[in-house]
């Protein structure tokens, strides 16, 4: 008797773990700039952010059939620039999450947050014909734990990535270098988030990402209309979240690196703005392979409010 409720147990502990991971729950959905945040402009938008995830649990038993999850994220997200001045910009963040599997389905309020920009170089020059532009960035931000994280924690029924918001205070730390030579350009952006605890001191790993993006402005019929296709690269890398940071619990079936080729696509009418973006995975290694991002991509719109000259 004393055997089997060992290994019903241990099973239990081992399919919690497989599905506990920061960049495929409600917190995966990190703020991203874009090539947008080069430029001096106000504005209010809202994206849609979808990723797809495949998780299995770990065969702990000879002859024991694998089972494995489709996992589906959507963010659905208000959000929101004002430039106060040629330097310094405020960023502004509200989203909506849901969450649904082969067995559950939860969607709620997610977490808010807000970030600054300083841009430490701002610069313009003319060189043989050609409009040079350079802008260097640093940020800090912090996300308040508004959204669900309790829902039937305490049964177990319900892990902590699967929940709408995260019930932890957050902050992050960035770094973004665009320049643009006539048409062309190209945009790197960095950021660190360091992640709280929850008030069942569960903790999601620190997460390190990192972007390039090379872009060229179309003009089309008029100045104030363009398309700006995008390619690059994006690399994030997870730390191990903690069971219990408390007691030192490292959750083992967690952390790890993941490398998406990206393509985006922006199409801007005078003050309407119009972007997707696709994320393909190239290579990832993450949760000790038990969970696979198979998709990411990103629908969204801007209204520019304003201009700053």
């Amino acid at each position: 008797m004393y055997c089997k409720q060992l290994m019903l147990a241990l099973i239990m502990l081992f399919s919690m773990q497989s599905f506990a991971c920061d960049v495929c729950g409600s917190a995966g959905a990190a703020n991203q700039f874009g090539i947008l945040s080069g430029s001096n402009m106000h504005f209010i938008g809202f994206r849609h952010q979808y990723r797809l995830f495949q998780s299995s649990h770990p065969i702990l038993f000879q002859g024991e059939t694998p089972k494995t999850y489709t996992n589906h994220f959507s963010s659905y997200e208000l959000w929101g620039r004002w430039a106060v001045n040629q330097r310094i910009q405020v960023y502004g963040f509200m989203p909506y999450n849901t969450y649904r599997d082969e067995e559950y389905r939860f969607s709620g309020l997610g977490d808010a947050s807000v970030y600054g920009n300083y841009a430490i170089i701002n610069q313009s020059d003319t060189t043989a014909n050609h409009l040079i532009k350079r802008k260097l960035l640093i940020g800090a931000g912090v996300k308040a734990p508004t959204g669900s994280s309790d829902l039937n924690r305490t049964e177990g029924t319900v892990l902590p990535n699967m929940q709408p918001g995260t019930g932890t205070w957050d902050y992050n730390v960035g770094l973004q270098y665009h320049q643009k030579i006539s048409d062309w350009g190209f945009s790197i952006e960095s950021n660190y988030k360091m992640n709280g605890a929850d008030y069942y001191r569960h903790q999601f790993g620190n997460r390190w990402s990192s972007s390039i993006t090379a872009f060229r402005a179309i003009t089309l019929n008029y100045i104030e209309n363009s398309l700006v296709p995008q390619l690059g690269l994006q690399h994030v890398h997870a730390a191990k979240d903690y069971r219990n940071v408390s007691k030192g619990e490292v959750n083992l079936y967690s952390g790890g690196h993941f490398l998406h080729a990206t393509l985006g696509l922006d199409l801007i009418i005078n003050k309407m703005t119009f972007n997707a973006r696709y994320h393909m995975p190239i290579w990832q290694d993450f949760a000790l392979g038990y969970v696979e991002n198979r998709l990411r991509m990103t629908l969204g719109m801007k209204v520019l409010i304003n201009k700053k000259t």
